[in-house]
């Protein structure tokens, strides 16, 4: 079970994340500086979606969250994990691989990141039955109604 938090950002010179993720000061300034590092920008976060407000489902993510661009996915785990990714690639319902050459997963608990798949034409895959999804191999995958299931993954950073 996962907490999902999205934001999206414009390029306007000031930041701020306000949630009860815990993301303030040495984690916020490094999230900052990845994606203004990935979008040679400065940036603004501004919540697009929330899950434990708005709901788990696919349908809300996409109805909330289709065509925003760039985004930054920030995920909560119920054992006190942080991580998610970043794209500047539109989300849609139309089953298909996006190509984003500035997309990246990270983890804030390790503090890395890296690219979200090493051939980029596979960067993220944008499904009407699930959430965000980084990477061909589903490097991160948010299933529908993800409070309720036990099968998220997040391969990268568990050394699968």
């Amino acid at each position: 079970m996962f907490n999902i938090t999205y934001f999206i950002f414009s390029s306007e010179p000031t930041i701020f994340i306000k949630n009860n993720l815990g993301i303030f000061g040495k984690d916020e300034i490094l999230l900052k500086n990845w994606v203004e590092e990935a979008t040679k920008s400065k940036v603004k976060f501004e919540l697009l979606w929330r899950g434990s407000l708005d709901g788990y489902g696919a349908g809300t993510f996409h109805s909330k969250c289709d065509n925003k661009k760039p985004t930054l996915t920030i995920i909560s785990s119920n054992y006190g994990r942080i991580f998610g990714g970043f794209t500047s690639a539109v989300w849609d319902h139309i089953h298909n691989y996006r190509s984003d050459s500035t997309a990246f997963i990270y983890s804030l608990t390790y503090r890395i990141k890296c690219s979200s798949q090493k051939d980029q034409s596979k960067s993220i895959y944008a499904s009407s039955a699930y959430g965000p999804i980084f990477g061909n191999g589903n490097n991160i995958i948010i299933y529908d109604n993800s409070n309720r299931i036990a099968q998220n993954i997040f391969k990268v950073f568990l050394g699968k």
